[in-house]
């Protein structure tokens, strides 16, 4: 999660020592990089 921060792919919310992400955002990354496998 770290390096999706970093690379700005990811937007979070820092409150106090704690870092939060939207569920929406988190399930949009995830779409959006969703690789079939592969099957024979």
């Amino acid at each position: 999660m770290q390096e999706y921060r970093n690379n700005g792919m990811l937007p979070y919310y820092q409150l106090g020592g704690k870092i939060l992400y939207k569920e929406s955002d988190v399930e949009k990354l995830l779409e959006d990089n969703y690789r079939k496998a592969f099957q024979e």
